[in-house]
Formats: structure tokens, C-alpha cells, sequence
């Protein structure tokens, strides 16, 4: 039913392009690889901005109809939605998820453009909608985990201390996939005193760290528990 009753011709245009190149399965991701050039260009940034804008702009914004329209640009990853969310995430706090997992799925940008929404997501850390929720700081925390590009991990690791374990988790992985080795080094004698998940997420990012070291390191413990063990045993291969 939300699927026939696109907001505008243009949310119908693109919905079909997604759709060509999805087969209809609304759970496949697209990669721009696989999108022809004309296609891609027939959708400029503008179009996917103004059909978000347009929602934004109703009396009654349809919640529903704009969160399933999030997970479908999700599988497209086209940048077109990035600025405008941003920019309005106070009136998308119903949003708030599906716009965090549209802003992991994005293709195409550069190297800049992703420092800059790095300030924008640590901007974010500090507002209301933000700081008072901690499933909304989960999230953003958790972008700078999956796309090394937005960087900006000097600024997390002011956090570390002061934060609670599921965000010192999301901290300690956004470590490994800046490369943050010598703060990582910092936290070993930390280990021991971690949550299970935080020893977790430490094991799998200290695989950053020179071989003989992480080797050294994982034999001071034990791990009874059959994942732990897993991971363990990973973290040590060369």
C-alpha cells in the first residue's frame, strides 16, 4: 500500500529506477557499479533532496510513508538525501534510524565531503535529540565504525572516559578502523576491568596492533567462552 502512493512523480521515478536494478526485493542493497552511468545522472541530488523536503513541508508529516522511503534510498545509496537530513534532523527524530542506516549505505562521495559530515555527526553528539537518547547516539557512534573516511577519532576518544560501556564499545571499534593504534595500546591494562562486549570489540580491534604484541597480549587471558575463544584465535593470526 505505501509502495502506490508515492508523494510526487518524481518519488515514483525514482522508486522505479530502484526497483529496475532491485528486481523488487526490498532488502537488496545496489552497488553504483552496477548502475548504469545514464541512470545514475538521471537522478541528480536534487531530486532526492526536494522529495524529502516536500514530506518535511506536509501538515502532518506521513512518518511511515518517509521511513520506508529512507529504506529504499538505503538500498541505493544515493547521496542526494545526506545534506537535507542532516540539516533536519530535529523534525526526522522519527526517522532518526532509518536516516543512520541510509547515511552507512551512502555511495559516492568524496573523501571530503565525508570529514565534513563527520563534524556534523559529532555536532550532533551534543544536541538534544541526541544526548538524551542514547539509541540515537548508538547509532551515530556506530557510522564511524563502518566507514573509516569520516574520521575525526581524536574527537571520540575525548568521550571515552566519560561514557557509558556501550559507547566506549562503538569507541574502541571507530578506533580500529581509523587505526588509532597507540590509543588502542593505552587501553590494554583497561582490558580486564571492560564489560564482555567492550572485550570484545577490544580482541577484535587490537588485530591492528604489530603481531608479537597482539600474540603477547591475548596469552595473559582466558577465554571460557566459545566466541571469545573464536575471536581470540583470530586476533592472533598473522
Amino acid at each position: 500500500m505505501i509502495a502506490d502512493r508515492p508523494i510526487s512523480a518524481k518519488e515514483d521515478f525514482v522508486l522505479k529506477l530502484i526497483n529496475k536494478y532491485s528486481g523488487g526485493n526490498p532488502y537488496k542493497n545496489i552497488y553504483y557499479g552496477d548502475i548504469d552511468d545514464d541512470d545514475w545522472s538521471s537522478i541528480p541530488d536534487g531530486i532526492i533532496s526536494g522529495i524529502i523536503e516536500e514530506y518535511l513541508s506536509q501538515k502532518e508529516i506521513q512518518f511511515d510513508r518517509l521511513r520506508w522511503f529512507y529504506r529504499r534510498l538505503t538500498q541505493l545509496g544515493h547521496p542526494g538525501g545526506v545534506d537535507v537530513s542532516l540539516d533536519n534532523i530535529d523534525k526526522l527524530a522519527p526517522c532518526f534510524a532509518n536516516v543512520c542506516i541510509y547515511l552507512g549505505a551512502v555511495q559516492k562521495i568524496p573523501i571530503d565531503k565525508w570529514i565534513h559530515i563527520g563534524e556534523q555527526l559529532l555536532f550532533l553528539l551534543q544536541s538534544d535529540t541526541v544526548e538524551n537518547n542514547e539509541y540515537f547516539r548508538l547509532l551515530l557512534l556506530s557510522l564511524f565504525t563502518k566507514n573509516k573516511h569520516i574520521n575525526h577519532f581524536a574527537s571520540l576518544a575525548r568521550y571515552y572516559q566519560s561514557s557509558e560501556s556501550f559507547i566506549r564499545r562503538e569507541i574502541i571499534l571507530s578506533a580500529k578502523q581509523n587505526g588509532a593504534v597507540d590509543w588502542l595500546r593505552e587501553q590494554k591494562e583497561s582490558y580486564i576491568g571492560m564489560d564482555a562486549w567492550q572485550q570484545m570489540a577490544f580482541i577484535f580491534s587490537i588485530r591492528n596492533l604489530p603481531a608479537d604484541e597482539r600474540k603477547f597480549f591475548i596469552r595473559r587471558f582466558s577465554y571460557p567462552r566459545s566466541t571469545m575463544d573464536v575471536l581470540s584465535s583470530w586476533a592472533k593470526e598473522n
